[in-house]
């Protein structure tokens, strides 16, 4: 435990390779510090995170709860006037199931210097994938609207007479990040 200046020790440690790593309740602590201990004293600062969150609630166009929804966050840095995908380690995924109000709360995102955004991915059964275009911050609150996905129907036939061709199995691939359907 650090002291109340923030300062650390471990002391005669034998040689090897240590991973220090910290954790403490509303923080999260950067990618782990590789340590090699070759003998020789080491110092290592490590950078403390406060966590955030974003929330918000699922609903239909008709403004009713969605409460079977899955929703995943990914976290972006900007570079310039573009904005890079930061890797999944820092990318969290929370259910919404059971709320009858269609809430959801996302937790444990890395408040940041630079700045992270991010944007929300919201899927549901009878729903198409739903993808926010806003780059969100911490502590943000949304509003996702699912829309009913639309319906591709027809007949399988022969083409010389048009009789239905039984046990045809279909495939319907998408180009969009909801994937294909069976």
């Amino acid at each position: 435990t650090p002291n109340e200046k923030g300062e650390y020790f471990f002391k005669r440690l034998p040689l090897g390779r240590y991973a220090l790593f910290g954790n403490a309740e509303g923080y999260t602590s950067t990618e782990d510090q590789l340590l090699s201990n070759d003998g020789y004293d080491r110092e290592a600062d490590l950078v403390m995170y406060p966590m955030g969150t974003i929330s918000g609630v699922i609903q239909d166009p008709d403004g009713i709860p969605v409460t079977d929804a899955f929703v995943s966050v990914a976290g972006y840095q900007q570079e310039g006037s573009r904005y890079r995908f930061l890797d999944s380690a820092r990318s969290r995924a929370s259910t919404v199931g059971g709320n009858e109000t269609g809430e959801f709360i996302i937790g444990n995102l890395q408040v940041h210097t630079p700045t992270i955004k991010y944007k929300l991915l919201a899927k549901a059964p009878g729903y198409p994938v739903n993808v926010s275009e806003a780059m969100l911050d911490i502590g943000s609150t949304i509003t996702i609207v699912l829309t009913k996905g639309s319906t591709v129907s027809g007949s399988v036939v022969q083409l010389s007479d048009d009789t239905p061709v039984p046990n045809v199995e279909l495939e319907l691939h998408s180009e969009y990040p909801a994937g294909d359907q069976k």
